[in-house]
């Protein structure tokens, strides 16, 4: 717990059964790793990163040992797969393949419980990346067809049905979740990207304290924005220029149309001294489309749905 307090920003979380979202900066405050930690039994912990992130922060999390430090650090990305069940009815769905209680009471969001899912081992994690009830299953690789099978089985009078990835970016931008290699790089510091709430300078030690208190009262030059954008035939894909006044004065990270708010969606970088502009456009496909500043989720801000 101490090892992984000095590696992030946050705190590690403490009560067997918790997840937690952490970051992990450079000794100069840029972000470097975004991971979900969970503390599974006394001493174990269960960290999951980006995929394209995996031998990186596999070869950070060694290096910073200590000489004597009793920490043992294992790469299990080829041991462990992961099935993602999520929606209103996901409870009823996995309900029938356990029996580990799942009511709010006994499993609320952000817990974690090693389970049994249709007799197979499972860590399973009450977090949704779409804005969702919804459960993240971690179990042995060689087990997920007979999961997969039957949870498709289960869920069938539920109306069960796979998604892909650009359904996720679409339920992502409506719930403002920022991603790792979009809005979150190593080349944005934790106050640009909005992420200071995950900053806990009563620690007296971890990686980047000393930048990160150095600037924790300056204003960065720029800031995230989510936005919404006056397009109906085009979205943003990121890198697209953001105007005001004619001049550039940001860039998109990534966008979407979010089919469930009808709205299209977008996260940019914008100088500091112009957040909030009225006057903000993006530049779409040859024309500049307005922009709105928006300051919470445009779907479920209060995350009801996520709780539920």
């Amino acid at each position: 717990e101490s090892y992984l307090n000095r590696m992030i920003t946050g705190i590690a979380p403490k009560r067997d059964g918790k997840s937690a979202l952490a970051y992990s900066t450079t000794a100069d405050w840029f972000i470097e790793s975004e991971w979900t930690i969970t503390h599974f039994d006394e001493n174990l912990f269960y960290l999951l990163g980006p995929a394209m992130s995996q031998t990186r922060d596999f070869d950070k999390l060694c290096f910073w040992r200590r000489s004597g430090e009793d920490v043992d650090v294992r790469n299990v990305s080829q041991e462990f797969g992961c099935l993602a069940l999520t929606g209103p009815r996901s409870r009823d769905i996995l309900s029938e393949l356990t029996d580990a209680a799942l009511e709010n009471v006994a499993f609320p969001w952000l817990d974690a419980r090693q389970v049994s899912v249709a007799g197979v081992p499972t860590r399973a994690l009450r977090l949704s990346y779409v804005g969702e009830l919804g459960w993240e299953l971690h179990m042995p690789m060689a087990d997920l067809d007979t999961a997969y099978a039957a949870i498709l089985e289960a869920g069938a009078k539920h109306g069960l049905a796979n998604f892909g990835l650009y359904a996720v970016n679409s339920l992502r931008m409506e719930k403002g979740y920022g991603a790792w290699g979009h809005e979150y790089t190593m080349d944005v510091r934790m106050k640009e990207a909005g992420l200071s709430r995950f900053v806990h300078f009563r620690k007296d030690e971890f990686l980047g304290r000393e930048a990160l208190l150095a600037c924790e009262n300056a204003m960065p030059s720029r800031q995230i924005v989510y936005l919404e954008v006056d397009a109906s035939n085009a979205d943003c894909l990121g890198s697209e220029p953001v105007f005001a006044d004619g001049k550039v004065v940001g860039l998109t990270t990534s966008g979407a149309y979010g089919h469930t708010t009808g709205k299209n969606l977008a996260f940019a970088y914008v100088d500091s001294n112009r957040m909030g502009a009225e006057d903000l456009e993006v530049g779409l496909l040859g024309q500049n489309r307005k922009v709105q500043c928006l300051s919470k989720p445009v779907h479920d801000p209060e995350n009801a749905l996520l709780k539920r």
